[in-house]
């Protein structure tokens, strides 16, 4: 799956990149598109994994689950 991992933030960036590169080359947004803008784009899920991770483990003990 191409967009594991993603954000609503960074699925919202990914269609706004993929606007700019077409509207400056008077294209039309196509599947290729958007997977070029996809696969140019790390998510922070992918960035921070181990610090996002840490702090999932840190949350465990020391907060009250909202569920």
């Amino acid at each position: 799956m191409l967009m594991e991992g993603f954000s609503g933030a960074e699925i919202e960036q990914v269609i706004i990149s993929a606007l700019y590169s077409t509207l400056s080359d008077d294209v039309n947004i196509t599947h290729s598109v958007l997977e070029k803008e996809i696969t140019s784009t790390n998510p922070l899920s992918r960035t921070y994994g181990e610090k996002i991770q840490s702090l999932r483990n840190w949350a465990k003990t020391r907060t009250v689950s909202a569920n």
